[in-house]
């Protein structure tokens, strides 16, 4: 594993062989330690943190889901253009090898970032969604509007109790995944794994095993 920051970003990269792709996994700091020894060496895995989650990976404003928490800013765009103009280069500058298939994942909003991304650039040809926040106000009426990508290999997973959530926003996110799986699974390749548990159970096994999903596609 090595290290390094870029600009307000850490970076944490474990190498795995040339010929496989290469992950680039939103999440806390620490998380890809957790993550990549249940990989089995599927790919290389990039662990990309320190952003603003209800900022950095909200795709336009919307209120707050809980009481004490912040709204959401719908900063996605600007902290797309970091990832792509800063941290893909200067982090695949470091690697041994060129990269010819690159994919995004994450967990909660990172993963509703992830499945954004696909619609915004065409540098990521795979995301995985893992208990995607797929309910997030307007998502599913923005994909049925938008141009929405053609060919990429896309993993979708959500927990089974995830929608007996007590918000009301929150408790739609079974319905609005199976919405986003219909709308993507036309024209791309796309798995869906229904967890047993809530949006907090087995975090780590959940985006290990999409991640190994997502790479076998």
């Amino acid at each position: 594993m090595t290290a390094w920051s870029i600009g307000p970003h850490q970076v944490q990269l474990f190498l795995g062989e040339p010929q496989l792709p290469v992950i680039y996994l939103l999440g806390e700091a620490g998380q890809g330690e957790s993550v990549w020894p249940l990989l089995d060496s599927c790919c290389t895995l990039v662990e990309v943190s320190g952003f603003d989650w209800n900022r950095d990976l909200s795709p336009w404003p919307a209120p707050r889901v809980f009481a004490k928490g912040d709204d959401f800013s719908g900063g996605a765009d600007g902290f797309l253009h970091q990832l792509l103009s800063e941290i893909l280069p200067k982090t695949e500058a470091a690697l041994p090898f060129p990269v010819a298939d690159r994919g995004l994942a994450g967990y909660s909003l990172a993963g509703l970032f992830s499945l954004y991304a696909l619609t915004r650039t065409d540098r990521f040809c795979r995301a995985g969604s893992f208990s995607g926040s797929l309910w997030y106000d307007g998502f599913v009426t923005y994909l049925q509007n938008q141009p929405r990508p053609v060919g990429a290999k896309i993993a979708l997973s959500l927990g089974d109790r995830e929608r007996r959530s007590r918000n009301g926003r929150m408790a739609q996110i079974q319905d609005c995944t199976q919405q986003v799986l219909y709308l993507l699974q036309t024209k791309n390749t796309v798995t869906f794994q229904l967890h047993a548990g809530g949006h907090f159970s087995q975090v780590p096994q959940r985006i290990a095993q999409g991640i190994r999903q997502l790479a076998a596609l």
